[in-house]
């Protein structure tokens, strides 16, 4: 359940960074492409539908592998029946992960923004987030304080300094207090405050850039320093290495892209990196993402509610002694279940979480499970480990 816990808690903080940062709602500098330039016709015979991102892409994402964010639908676009819902600038952010990012993060993952978290450097760790807001078509009971424009994005954060990467234009604030900038709180910070030891400090820079009308990208950097550790980067330093791994391409018919979505079936690595698995998501969302391990939001037929399940490839402890065994479609797996309780009423809820270990070829699988009320646990084994569900490679 720990496990579970961290990862949901490092998605919503991943997630509400980038919502928390994001403003309202050309260039190529060094390291970054883009291929916006010159294609306002593509962008145009697109703007009668949102950019489907379930078939746009690889339908198979690896954790070093590139993964994009898109521009449109980050607000309520819906339109009456027969009206034509105007999606503003239709564009793909393809982020090109580094090899020098390592495998010791954790990725938080959705539509329009992307966080890669607590990767380790010399000095302590860092954070990338990235994140569009695009307003266009939207009421303005749907945009709520949002704005397209940076002084209101900005608007008590502190001193605006502004730099040029090629043709990007990027407005930023620079943090060098520890907590927050400008009253916007700085979650990741204070998670990794919560268990640091005294002396850490953070540094952080928030960027806007406006991409087209009513359109904004929106970078965050969150640099945990170790005590004592030497830090020298500057603000434009860490924006420039934000944004080299960027590409920017218009969307439109026919356009491909080398990269997948949040959509696609993740790859996680066992604890040697000598074989693969690959988990298929089966129309549920992702939660957080690691190199060996993933965490779905599950959709449980008949019920509305949705709950987390983690994948672990390469786990540390082992199957408790009282586990029992099952099959699925030939695959042994071996089954606990823990209750935990909520408060000390006689009618206080109670949770039960399934840990199942399944041999895949000679090296275990933890699958790790909240269980809806009532629910079977041969149909849960089903959901989770059969029909398709796992591919070794």
């Amino acid at each position: 359940m720990n496990s579970l816990a961290r990862n949901a808690a490092t998605f919503l903080l991943t997630g509400v960074m980038a919502f928390a940062l994001v403003g309202c709602g050309q260039g190529q500098p060094a390291g970054s492409q883009d291929s916006t330039a010159g294609a306002e016709s593509i962008a145009a015979s697109a703007a009668s539908a949102s950019i489907d991102v379930t078939s746009l892409g690889s339908a198979v994402t690896t954790y070093a592998g590139a993964k994009y964010i898109v521009s449109d639908a980050t607000v309520d676009q819906d339109a009456s029946d027969g009206e034509k819902v105007d999606y503003g600038l239709q564009e793909v952010c393809v982020v090109h992960q580094p090899a020098a990012w390592g495998t010791d993060g954790t990725i938080g993952w959705s539509r329009n923004n992307i966080s890669f978290t607590y990767m380790p450097t010399e000095w302590g760790s860092i954070m990338y987030g990235y994140s569009y807001r695009n307003e266009a078509g939207a009421s303005q009971e749907a945009l709520g304080p949002g704005c397209a424009s940076e002084e209101v994005y900005f608007n008590g954060m502190g001193e605006v300094q502004h730099t040029v990467l090629g043709d990007h234009k990027i407005s930023y604030v620079f943090d060098q207090e520890e907590g927050a900038a400008g009253g916007i709180p700085d979650l990741e910070a204070q998670a990794a405050e919560a268990g640091s030891d005294d002396g850490e400090r953070t540094v952080a820079v928030y960027t806007f850039e406006q991409r087209a009308d009513k359109c904004a990208f929106n970078v965050s950097v969150v640099c945990t320093i170790d005590a004592g550790a030497v830090f020298e980067l500057t603000a434009e330093q860490l924006i420039a290495q934000a944004y080299e791994p960027l590409e920017f391409v218009a969307y439109g018919q026919g356009v491909e892209v080398d990269a997948a979505s949040y959509r696609a079936n993740p790859t996680i690595a066992d604890a040697a990196n000598e074989r693969t698995l690959v988990v298929a998501q089966k129309n549920g969302n992702l939660l957080s993402y690691g190199a060996h391990e993933v965490v779905l939001v599950d959709p449980i037929e008949g019920q509305l509610a949705k709950n987390p399940v983690r994948y672990d490839f390469a786990p540390t402890d082992e199957p408790a002694q009282d586990a029992e065994t099952h099959e699925v479609e030939g695959l042994a797996v071996k089954v606990s279940i823990e209750e935990q309780g909520f408060g000390t009423a006689e009618d206080a809820p109670v949770e039960r979480i399934l840990h199942a270990w399944v041999d895949m070829d000679g090296k275990p699988l933890h699958i790790e499970a909240i269980l809806s009320q009532d629910e079977d646990v041969d149909a849960t084994l089903a959901r989770l480990v059969g029909d398709g569900r796992l591919t070794l490679q």
